[in-house]
């Protein structure tokens, strides 16, 4: 009843949380989901309408939506949210496809169709050299950033340079520029009160950035950090890779979970540490380097976070080293081959 009351008194606004991709949303979108009860009770809605009821349990339905949709669907967010002061939606689609999602014309309807709530939009980043690697996992894993995967696989052997530089012809500017990023989810986001934060640990104000969310949200943060998404360990990561040129795209994603449960030997779970052929090389890191020089004092205007973190360079040995020998190649080879004639 207080909870009620007291969100008679707070303004209303929609908080919007664009990810980005691979800067823990599903762990933020696991938190609100789990308490959407309680926290509706204190006036902060995470509608189930247009929402995954499973998996993520983000927004990815709205994401997706056809522009001329969106106000219907609007409509019945704001209907579930009725006593509430604020509205969260999430999902990093409005980021991972951020050159052709629907993140401009939700922008407009949201105005449009609630025009007593004040609309903030939420972005967290990460290191550059981090966010690069974790995109190129991503992709291996599952696809990402809209690269088309078929392609990529079919025009030589794969690897991250590959995919950084098919990421910045799609959307004409480099993964690793935080400054770009800012300016284009700006242009989308026109009129919004816009919020650009580090996720990066001493940057923030809050312990972790899904406290410092439900800081910005107006709700308790969590007694401890929600269990983040694990990466898979380099081995795996170079084995998924490897296995995508034999195959094609559908026999991967079918084959996908088992090819992650199967060991080919040399395994070690715990094999993340950023120095491997998956992850980026000296000539990437220095290219990361000059543009976080290039753009720091701009990165320190736009963020309502501190950057020291975000914009430091890590020391790390850059070196590169082959994950799969040549019997590792042949015996990925065999379970391909064994699992598409089983399938046939």
């Amino acid at each position: 009843m207080l909870g009620r009351i007291l969100s008679k008194l707070q303004k209303k606004r929609v908080l919007l949380h664009i990810g980005l991709p691979k800067c823990g949303s599903s762990s933020l979108q696991a938190y609100m989901a789990d308490r959407a009860k309680a926290h509706h009770d204190m006036g902060v809605c995470y509608p189930t309408a247009h929402r995954l009821r499973s998996g993520y349990r983000n927004h990815l339905p709205l994401a997706q939506m056809a522009p001329d949709e969106l106000p219907r669907a609007l409509k019945q967010i704001e209907a579930e949210a009725q006593g509430c002061h604020t509205i969260v939606l999430s999902c990093e689609h409005w980021t991972n496809a951020l050159h052709i999602c629907n993140l401009a014309s939700l922008c407009t309807e949201l105005s449009r169709i609630m025009p007593d709530r004040t609309l903030h939009v939420v972005a967290y980043f990460r290191s550059p050299f981090d966010f690069a690697d974790s995109c190129y996992a991503q992709f291996i894993r599952a696809g990402l950033m809209g690269v088309n995967r078929p392609e990529f696989y079919a025009d030589g052997a794969p690897s991250i340079e590959r995919f950084l530089h098919r990421f910045e012809m799609l959307r004409g500017y480099p993964l690793w520029s935080i400054k770009a990023w800012c300016e284009e989810i700006r242009t989308k986001t026109q009129g919004a009160r816009l919020s650009l934060r580090s996720m990066e640990p001493g940057d923030l104000p809050a312990e972790n950035f899904i406290s410092d969310f439900c800081a910005l949200a107006g709700v308790a943060p969590p007694a401890t950090m929600p269990k983040q998404n694990l990466r898979l360990s380099n081995r795996k990561l170079a084995e998924l890779e490897y296995a995508q040129t034999l195959i094609d795209n559908d026999s991967h994603m079918a084959a996908r979970d088992r090819m992650i449960a199967h060991d080919f030997g040399r395994h070690h779970p715990n094999d993340t540490a950023r120095i491997a052929g998956l992850n980026i090389g000296a000539d990437t890191a220095q290219a990361i380097e000059r543009t976080l020089k290039a753009e720091k004092s701009k990165i320190t205007q736009l963020f309502a976070t501190r950057t020291t973190r975000l914009c430091a360079v890590p020391v790390r040995d850059w070196h590169r080293r082959d994950l799969l020998t040549a019997d590792d190649k042949a015996q990925i080879a065999r379970y391909v081959g064994s699992r598409q004639r089983g399938a046939a």
